[in-house]
This record gives C-alpha cells, sequence and structure tokens, in this order.
C-alpha cells in the first residue's frame, strides 16, 4: 500500500502563502498546524501499509488512539479499551502435504492437478484401471458428456459433479478423479480458496489435460493411485479504534474513517479537539476508525455485526474520505447522502451560505464505503469528500482541509439544536 503523500511546511509560514490564509483567525492557525502534524504521522509508511494484524496498522493506530485520548475522548472498544478486534476468514490453503502421485510420479498441484473446492479432506489408496469402476478404489469421470450433454454454467457444471460424486460413493468408490477430453466445452473448474462448500460424499479431483496424456493415455491400463488432501484454515485479525465523547445526551453521532485514509483521519482527530472544547453536548461523540479496505471492508462489516452503540441510539453519521485535495478554484466537497434525511435540507440553508466550498451532491455515495453498514439500519448520514477516494498519491491541500474542517463543525453546531436527524421513509 502506498503511504499517504503530504507536504510538511511550518505552520506559520503556510499561514503567509496565500491571501487566504492572511485571513485566518489563532484559533484557525493552531488548527492548521493540527491538521500538518497529523498528515505527516498518519503518512508515515514504516512499516509497508496499514493493513489488518500489521505493524503498520498498530502504529497508525496507536497515534489515533494518543490523539483521541488527549482530545479527551475515553476508550469504547473490547472490554472497556480502545480497540475493537476481529478476525478475517481468508479461506483455505491447502496443506503442504497434499499429494497426488500416479504409478509412483507425483502430479505438481495447480499445474496438474488440484482438488475441487468441493473436496473433503483425506487419504485415498488403490490401483483401479480406468476403464473400469470397481468397489473400494477410486473412479474416473470424464466431462466430456456432462459438458456437452448441456450443463453449460459453472453452477450446474459443479452441481452434476456432486451428485456424481454422490451416486458413486454409494456404489464403492473411494475417491472421484475428473478430466476433460472435449476439445470444445471448457470446464472452467479451479479451487477456490474463498469458498467453502459443503464437502462432497468423497475427494474429488481435477487432472489438467497436459497430465492426462501424459499419466492416463491408456485407459484400459491399471494405475497405483496415492492421494492425500488437507487444508489449512487461513485468518487475519486487525482492529478497530472506538472512543466516545459521553455526553449523557439521548442519541450518538458516529464519526467515521479508516487508517489508510490520511486526510479524512487527520480532520476527525482535529474535530475531535474541537468538540471536545465546544458546547455542543446535545449529542454523544462516536469516532470510528476502520481498519481494513476493499471490497469486502472486513472493519465496518465486523461493527455492523457487534455494534457498541445500539442502532437506535444513532442520531446520524459523517463518514469522512479523502478530504485532503480541494481544488482551490473550484473548492468543490462532495457530499453524499443528502437523500438520506429530509432534515439536512434546513441545516444545510444554517451554513452553507457562510462556507466557502461549493458542494456537488451524489445521493448514491451512501452505500459505497464503510458507511454502508449504517445505511442499511437506516440512520441518517452524510459523506464527505474532496477527490476521488483516498487519493494517495496527491499532496494534501491543507488550507483546503482547514476550510472543509470548518464547515463540517457548522455543520454539526447547526445540527445541534435540532433534536433526532429523521430517517428519510
Amino acid at each position: 500500500m502506498k503511504p499517504c503523500s503530504y507536504i510538511w511546511i511550518p505552520a506559520l509560514l503556510l499561514a503567509f502563502l496565500t491571501a487566504d490564509s492572511q485571513k485566518i483567525s489563532k484559533a484557525e492557525k493552531a488548527s492548521l498546524a493540527n491538521l500538518q502534524t497529523h498528515s505527516r504521522s498518519l503518512a508515515a509508511d514504516t512499516a509497508g501499509g496499514r493493513g489488518p494484524g500489521s505493524p503498520g496498522e498498530k502504529a497508525t493506530g496507536d497515534y489515533i488512539i494518543s490523539t483521541l485520548s488527549q482530545a479527551g475522548a475515553k476508550p469504547a472498544g473490547d472490554r472497556s479499551g480502545w480497540l475493537q478486534s476481529f478476525t478475517i476468514d481468508q479461506g483455505r490453503r491447502l496443506g503442504s502435504d497434499a499429494t497426488f502421485s500416479i504409478d509412483g510420479q507425483p502430479l505438481t498441484l495447480h499445474r496438474e492437478w488440484f482438488p475441487l473446492t468441493m473436496c473433503p479432506a483425506g487419504k485415498v489408496a488403490g490401483s483401479p484401471a480406468i476403464a473400469l469402476q470397481e468397489s473400494g478404489v477410486p473412479w474416473f469421470l470424464d466431462l466430456k458428456d456432462i459438458l456437452e450433454g448441456g450443463s453449460g454454467s459453472h453452477a450446474e457444471l459443479e452441481a452434476a459433479i456432486r451428485e456424481r460424486a454422490a451416486s458413486c460413493a454409494k456404489k464403492g468408490a473411494t475417491a472421484l478423479i475428473l478430466y476433460n477430453s472435449s476439445a470444445h466445452q471448457p470446464d472452467r473448474l479451479e479451487f477456490d480458496p474463498k469458498e467453502h462448500p459443503e464437502p462432497a460424499a468423497i475427494p474429488v479431483v481435477y487432472v489438467t489435460r497436459e497430465a492426462r496424456k501424459k499419466f492416463l493415455h491408456d485407459e484400459s491400463a491399471s494405475v497405483d493411485i496415492s492421494l492425500r488432501v488437507s487444508y489449512t484454515e487461513q485468518e487475519e485479525s486487525g482492529n478497530n479504534v472506538i472512543a466516545f465523547f459521553d455526553n449523557a445526551a439521548p442519541a450518538t453521532v458516529a464519526i467515521a474513517s479508516r487508517y489508510d485514509n490520511c486526510s479524512g483521519t487527520a480532520v476527525m482527530l482535529e474535530l475531535a479537539r474541537l468538540l471536545g472544547r465546544s458546547k455542543l453536548r446535545n449529542n454523544n461523540y462516536l469516532f470510528l476508525v476502520f481498519s481494513g479496505s476493499g471490497s469486502f471492508r472486513p472493519g465496518s462489516a465486523w461493527f455492523a455485526a457487534h455494534p457498541t452503540v445500539d442502532w437506535k441510539k444513532f442520531n446520524y453519521v459523517l463518514a469522512l474520505d479523502d478530504l485532503g485535495s480541494l481544488n482551490d478554484t473550484t473548492r468543490r466537497l462532495t457530499v453524499g447522502g443528502i437523500s438520506s434525511s429530509p432534515a439536512w435540507t434546513g441545516v444545510w440553508a444554517a451554513v452553507r451560505d457562510k462556507q466557502q466550498p461549493s458542494f456537488r451532491y451524489d445521493s448514491s455515495a451512501a452505500t459505497r464505503g464503510d458507511e454502508a453498514v449504517f445505511y442499511r439500519q437506516h440512520i441518517p448520514m452524510l459523506v464527505l469528500a474532496t477527490g476521488a477516494g483516498a487519493r494517495s498519491e496527491a499532496p494534501t491541500n491543507y488550507l483546503g482541509e482547514l476550510r472543509v474542517l470548518k464547515f463540517i463543525y457548522a455543520l454539526m453546531e447547526s445540527a445541534n439544536t435540532r433534536g433526532r436527524i429523521t430517517p428519510a421513509p
């Protein structure tokens, strides 16, 4: 994973680089300096990325925890700690002792043979005749007739193989060895470590076309078969950071980012400092930094299954995406999720004319990232971004980031007096 990029310029010097910067207050200069410090620290790639369970995740998490603690937040993870730990099922890996030999010659795994995903672990040996089907030994099955008979889809082919395996097992077969002699119908079979299907009745393995020509070319012959299939489960661990400002309020606002989003997390950390000193006490505040990215997003998926706050107590969610790429010309902030609540219209009207960014609305953005776990619970939300995702190669626009921070704070100020933000019907 690439580190998040940043430009380090002393805060006091940066404050005089543009006309806009000459107008910022002492408090804003402090926030600007903090955004720079957070970005520099979060961008440090001393451990090769921030993936779940990595040293980089720990180093980044330690910094986030330290900063949130200094802001006055309290731990709200597992066992009253800062972290919510989770495991990721990485699927099955074939054991190092998985072997298949014919007449004493070992076949190369994946290049010449592989077990089907439905294949159970086990050990089988015997001396079957390729063309005969006798009880107590492995059987051979040419997939040509099944494929050319109409089982065109992958699911249909797997179902047909599973049915044949069950039938063969009842007749005494100890394993089913597949090959495909069809010149026109590919089978596209493979071992998929991510799948965990119900095991077939007997071991089911596939011999490639080249291996069949090499080892099974004489169908009238008998061959000595030795097969062993074993698996090891692969798991990866990760940690979400969860912190809480308890204002003894009836509802809670969630502010979410992720480990590999330096600019969004930097804004979150400075926002935590501002909220800790503010009079915005009509909501509690839950800070969530999710671990793991990609389409599966394991950190937020784990939180969805193990929420630390009752879903009914959430007022609204602010999901902070890339916030360091504000264009100085357009000053455009993309806001997703506007349609998640009719109340956003009033909140927006109170702040939009007082703030510098212009806006692009994208209601579909509410279901793309980690915030989708809240969307599925019908919790109102806004997804805020200044660029196309986590643009790790782009330098941070710190003055733009400060504008976004000010806007988010003003938005929360406006929402603070409006009670519950009702979800869209």
